[in-house]
């Protein structure tokens, strides 16, 4: 099994080179990294391209949205497996590594992981932290879920087109709906 890799960006260039630098550190190699820049207010540089070979950049001229943005990764990396990180997420080196281990069953279409925010200061930081990434909370196991999260995901290309593909016309909880679709 492949895995390319995509990180969907609008407005949120800070954090972009260290969640390149914790894809392209993964200890199973990543075979592409495509950084779409949704239309962003200033247009991300052609630098990043320099942090390593497998990256591309593209740059839709408005911003479409995370479900345009998400289809239009899918359908455009080469690989099986299909990791999303978002711009202001990192992933610790042996993500790929772990998740990759539950795709022998063929069942699986999609595995997340923790993460982790990078900073615990403001109301909107902690809120991120204790609700959305659940950093203080057990979590359990793995099991089936209907609740496909995209901010840390490694997920298998076929289950998602076999479900239609994330909804181009849905700007937030593209994922979720997405979810539903491949459990159904």
């Amino acid at each position: 099994m492949t895995v390319s890799a995509y990180i969907l960006v609008y407005n949120q260039a800070s954090y972009l080179k260290e969640v390149i630098q914790s894809i392209i550190n993964q200890t199973v190699p990543v075979q592409e990294i495509l950084i779409i820049d949704d239309g962003s207010d200033t247009p991300l540089s052609n630098g990043l391209l320099t942090l390593n070979d497998s990256i591309s950049i593209v740059r839709n001229p408005i911003n479409c949205g995370r479900g345009y943005g998400r289809n239009l990764a899918t359908n455009s990396l080469n690989s099986s497996l299909i990791l999303s990180v978002d711009a202001t997420n990192t992933i610790e080196s042996s993500f790929v590594e772990k998740a990759i281990q539950y795709f022998g069953d063929p069942l699986v279409a999609a595995v997340y992981g923790r993460l982790h925010s990078h900073s615990y200061s403001g109301v909107i930081n902690r809120w991120r932290a204790r609700h959305l990434f659940k950093e203080f909370q057990d979590v359990g196991e793995s099991g089936e879920t209907d609740m496909l999260i995209t901010y840390g995901t490694l997920m298998r290309k076929s289950s998602c087109i076999k479900a239609g593909g994330y909804d181009p016309n849905l700007k937030y909880d593209e994922d979720i709906e997405l979810g539903k679709r491949i459990l159904a």
